[in-house]
């Protein structure tokens, strides 16, 4: 015959008052009870007559199956959860330690010019230490003028700079000479290591002076 809902509903409340008789009947006090609780012959039979059939081992096998859906599933939110929690926290470090960090010092006029002239100071051509060289005399001349030091020429503004006043002062006017044998002989060869020393005494000029940051 047709099953209706009314017909299962009352199957499944008969299937469930045998059931509920089948667990008041459990002997807890022993401890050598079974302890798996299923459903009895009795309970089989009875949705039998109402037109249920009962595949218990299918059951059984389609719960292992949702079982294992839901491990897998669980497993993988479990581990897309931890993702997002170490990207959060990778995040938040990141954010206190840019927070925490101090701020860079801010380049100042001098410093990409004189950049320039390291990068031809770098070079494998005599011609490019020698530009580096004229450069940062013009740097340093430039700085003594905003500095206050008067002279139509460098050599005379250093002329009018006592150690006193600038620590550095020998070793600018060292700097300077070669810088005077490059400018006024075009056939004076210098070599790197001059050029590199002269460079040197001119950038501990600049940073005594506070040119460069």
């Amino acid at each position: 015959m047709p099953l209706e809902i009314s017909n299962l509903e009352a199957a499944f409340g008969k299937a469930l008052e045998n059931v509920y008789q089948d667990v008041s009947s459990f002997n807890v006090a022993d401890p050598n009870a079974n302890l798996t609780i299923g459903l009895t012959g009795q309970t089989v039979d009875t949705l039998k007559q109402w037109g249920v059939g009962v595949d218990v081992p299918a059951v059984v096998g389609n719960l292992r199956i949702v079982g294992m859906v839901a491990t897998v599933v669980f497993g993988v939110l479990f581990v897309w959860t931890l993702i997002k929690m170490n990207r959060y926290l990778a995040e938040r470090a990141a954010k206190l330690k840019s927070q925490l960090r101090p701020p860079a010092a801010a380049e100042g006029p001098y410093d990409a010019r004189w950049k320039e002239v390291k990068e031809h100071l770098g070079s494998f051509r005599d011609a490019e230490w020698k530009f580096a060289v004229i450069e940062a005399d013009r740097m340093v001349e430039s700085v003594l003028e905003q500095g206050g030091f008067t002279g139509e020429n460098m050599g005379e503004k250093l002329k009018g700079i006592g150690q006193n006043q600038l620590a550095s002062i020998n070793e600018l006017w060292s700097a300077h000479k070669l810088r005077n044998l490059i400018a006024h002989d075009p056939d004076y060869h210098v070599q790197q290591r001059d050029a590199r020393e002269a460079v040197g005494n001119f950038e501990k000029a600049l940073r005594e002076l506070g040119a460069l940051s």
